[in-house]
C-alpha cells in the first residue's frame, strides 16, 4: 500500500503517533506500506516553524535531520504540479491541500 502524509499527518507521525486511530495505526504500521511526502508539505512545516504565536514560541517545530531518519520517499513538485488544475474543487481554502 502507498500512503501519502500530508503535512499534519507527517507531523502526527513523527511527533504525536498517539493521535492516530486504530485502523491507521494498522495501516501504518502493514507490512509493504510504502510513505511519501511531498516538498509542499516540507514546505508548509518549515513557514509553520517560522511563524510564531504573540508568546513568541514558535508554532510548530521542524526538523530536516527527523525527516531524513524516516523510511519516506520525498515527492518533488513541478512546474506542471504547480499549474494544474483541481478536477474536483477543494471544500477549504488551504492552499498546500491543492498541490497534494
Amino acid at each position: 500500500m502507498r500512503v501519502l502524509l500530508d503535512s499534519t499527518r507527517l507531523f502526527d507521525f513523527m511527533e504525536r503517533p498517539g493521535v492516530f486511530l486504530d485502523f491507521e495505526r494498522r495501516v501504518l504500521a502493514a507490512r509493504g506500506t510504502d510513505f511519501y511526502v511531498s516538498t509542499v508539505s516540507i514546505w508548509e512545516m518549515h513557514l509553520k516553524h517560522n511563524a510564531r504565536h504573540r508568546s513568541g514560541q514558535r508554532k510548530s517545530r521542524f526538523s530536516v535531520a527527523a525527516l531524513e531518519e524516516q523510511d519516506m520517499t520525498f515527492l518533488p513538485m513541478t512546474m506542471r504540479h504547480a499549474a494544474s488544475e483541481l478536477e474536483i474543487p477543494l471544500s477549504h481554502n488551504d492552499p498546500f491541500d491543492e498541490p497534494l
